[in-house]
């Protein structure tokens, strides 16, 4: 089955790869970036 990548939600919370990189990622939201609605 496929799902397309238009209907897929998701956040990142932390980068794994590269080890040099592993941690936490911070919530912000790019300026000018329009966030969904998410209808649950």
């Amino acid at each position: 089955m496929q799902v397309p990548l238009g209907l897929v939600q998701g956040r990142v919370t932390h980068v794994v790869w590269p080890p040099r990189k592993i941690g936490r990622v911070d919530k912000r939201v790019p300026e000018g970036r329009v966030m969904p609605q998410r209808n649950l």
